[in-house]
C-alpha cells in the first residue's frame, strides 16, 4: 500500500521499473491494488490505476469494469481512463499483430478475449450504469461478428442500442470504422448498422467506406445497398 500511496511521487523511471516488477509478480501485488481500485481512498485508487495502465495487467481489468459500475464510486475518471488505456493497448496490438509486426509478446488475440468477457457483462448491465467508456472499450475491441455487438444492433430495445449506435454515428476512431463498414459484406448485417452507413457523410468514414468497395463490388455488398431508401454521401 505504501508503494501504491507514493508512485506518483516516483521518478519515471521508477514508476516504470515497479510496473515492470509488477508484471513480473503479478500475483504479489493483485489483491492489494484490487483492493485500491475498488476502495475509496481516491489516492490509492488512482495510482493503482496508473500502475495497472503502465503495466498493462489485463488480469485486473475486471475490478475495473466493477469499480466504473459503481455510481458512488469517488475515483470514477482515473478508472475510466485505466480501462480506455488497457482496451487501446489491446487494440493496438491487434492491428500490429494484422500487420506483422510482434510489439506484444503473446497472441493480443487472448487478451482481447479477456476484456471482452468483462465488457460483454458490463454491457448486460447497460441501463445501470451508462458509463460511456465502458461502451467505447467494448467498441474498440469487438470484431464484427461479436455476438453481444449483433445483438445489441439487431435489438432496438436493448438497454445499450440506443447509445451505441449514437456512438457508431459519431466516433472518429479508425479502427472502429473500418471495423464497422466490413458490416456492408455481410448478408445479415443488422438493419441499424446499414442505416448508420447510410446515415454518415463525414469524409472519414466516406472514405473508409468507398475504400472497401473496390470493383469488382461483392454481391453481399451490393445486396446491402440496395436495403437503403436513402443515402445520405450518394446526396
Amino acid at each position: 500500500s505504501l508503494l501504491i500511496r507514493q508512485f506518483a511521487d516516483l521518478s519515471v523511471n521508477d514508476q516504470a521499473a515497479l510496473a515492470q516488477a509488477h508484471m513480473a509478480m503479478p500475483h504479489h501485488a493483485a489483491p492489494t491494488l484490487r483492493r485500491a481500485i475498488q476502495g475509496a481512498d481516491e489516492t490509492l485508487c488512482k495510482n493503482a490505476c496508473q500502475i495497472v495502465s503502465l503495466a498493462g495487467d489485463f488480469d485486473l481489468f475486471p475490478a475495473l469494469i466493477k469499480a466504473a459500475e459503481d455510481k458512488k464510486h469517488r475515483c470514477y475518471a482515473a478508472v475510466a481512463a485505466a480501462i480506455l488505456s488497457l482496451a487501446s493497448r489491446v487494440a493496438r496490438d491487434l492491428a500490429d499483430w494484422a500487420a506483422g509486426v510482434r510489439t506484444a509478446h503473446h497472441d493480443p488475440s487472448f487478451a482481447r478475449h479477456h476484456l471482452l468477457v468483462a465488457l460483454e457483462q458490463a454491457m448486460a448491465r447497460f441501463a445501470q450504469h451508462h458509463r460511456k467508456e465502458i461502451l467505447d472499450a467494448f467498441l474498440l475491441l469487438a470484431p464484427i461478428e461479436n455476438r453481444t455487438l449483433n445483438r445489441i444492433l439487431h435489438d432496438p430495445n436493448h438497454p445499450s442500442h440506443a447509445a451505441l449506435v449514437t456512438e457508431l454515428k459519431t466516433t472518429n476512431d479508425a479502427g472502429i470504422i473500418e471495423r464497422f463498414v466490413e458490416m456492408i459484406r455481410d448478408t445479415e448485417a443488422p438493419a441499424a448498422a446499414l442505416q448508420i452507413i447510410a446515415h454518415r457523410s463525414d469524409e472519414p468514414f466516406v472514405d473508409t467506406l468507398l475504400n472497401g468497395l473496390k470493383r469488382p463490388v461483392s454481391v453481399r455488398a451490393l445486396h446491402n445497398m440496395k436495403r437503403l431508401n436513402r443515402v445520405a454521401w450518394l446526396e
